[in-house]
């Protein structure tokens, strides 16, 4: 899940790049928020689960972790982001707009910078 989640940010920073469209826009979105919630979820759920073996040992009692439950439960996560965009793209979805700003400096040839936003 983490090298998923590291592969669909570039991605979606890339797609951010682009010429804006409807396809680009809402792509871009999805791609960025999945996949900082794929980098982010299973670390926090190992972190969790550090910590109640930990506190565990503190106490001198045996732990076991279930790797299935680690998994189901940062897949369930994700899903809930993913979820979340997909109510995100059908109740608002995202409308390209292209900016085009006029500014005062040239240059070396003399010509006048604009800037695309």
């Amino acid at each position: 899940l983490l090298l998923l989640g590291q592969l669909c940010i570039p991605l979606g920073a890339l797609l951010l790049a682009c010429t804006p469209s409807k396809g680009t826009c809402i792509t871009s979105v999805w791609l960025i928020n999945v996949g900082y919630t794929l980098v982010l979820v299973p670390t926090l759920v190992r972190v969790s689960a550090l910590i109640k073996v930990l506190q565990a040992g503190k106490k001198f009692r045996r732990v076991t972790v279930d790797k299935k439950k680690l998994v189901k439960t940062s897949i369930g996560i994700s899903a809930i982001a993913a979820v979340f965009c997909a109510l995100w793209t059908g109740l608002d979805p995202m409308i390209p707009q292209e900016q085009l700003i006029l500014t005062d400096e040239a240059n070396d040839l003399g010509e006048t910078i604009v800037e695309v936003s």
